[in-house]
């Protein structure tokens, strides 16, 4: 599948409704969450068939831009009924809603999973310190590949997963675009800096 056209689906997409900036909802952008997809291809975790999960998952970017890919399953997970309501409505638009798991629970609550990677974009911590804390903990339980997208200036994220004796890879580095989406925000458009990371089980 070519970038192009992946990122044009998933742009397609609907965003939040009414953003909760205390879970820290930014929808991740259709041309870089295409890029991060097509990159677990290349990389050789993401295959035709995977069975994916998506943590934190939001109005379901990643998990269903992996089923635009040919995953044969994502199991969605986050803690707003509100933004698992706005994936199952943006799975049902690109009939993939059969191929979907919803779970509206804690990260900490997980558990096991049966799947063959995870993606992630998580809290990066700017409301909360420590917001992540729980996203990371649930990360190594499960023990799978996973690619996390987290902000550039972060340090610890790196230097946790080594503690742990992961390997740890950084793929790239993009602006990622906020929008003015909270009251906070004083300019009309504002990005920050993200980086992607690669994080594989010893």
């Amino acid at each position: 599948m070519k970038l192009k056209h992946l990122a044009i689906e998933i742009s397609k997409l609907n965003g939040f409704n009414n953003p909760k900036i205390e879970l820290e909802q930014y929808t991740t952008p259709g041309d870089l969450a295409a890029r991060w997809i097509l990159m677990t291809a290349q990389l050789g975790d993401l295959e035709q068939g995977s069975k994916v999960l998506d943590l934190g998952c939001g109005t379901g970017v990643l998990g269903l831009g992996a089923l635009i890919f040919g995953a044969s399953s994502a199991t969605m997970v986050d803690v707003d009924i509100d933004a698992i309501d706005i994936m199952l409505e943006n799975a049902k638009s690109l009939g993939l809603e059969e191929k979907v798991v919803p779970m509206c629970k804690k990260i900490r609550d997980v558990g096991n999973i049966d799947a063959d990677l995870v993606l992630c974009n998580p809290p990066w911590g700017k409301q909360k310190q420590g917001a992540d804390s729980n996203f990371i903990e649930s990360i190594k339980s499960l023990c799978l590949p996973t690619y996390i997208l987290h902000s550039s200036s972060a340090k610890h994220l790196e230097a946790e997963f080594l503690r742990s004796s992961w390997h740890v890879q950084k793929l790239l580095s993009s602006p990622f675009d906020l929008g003015a989406i909270y009251p906070h925000h004083k300019k009309r458009r504002m990005s920050t800096d993200a980086t992607l990371w690669r994080l594989t089980p010893p």
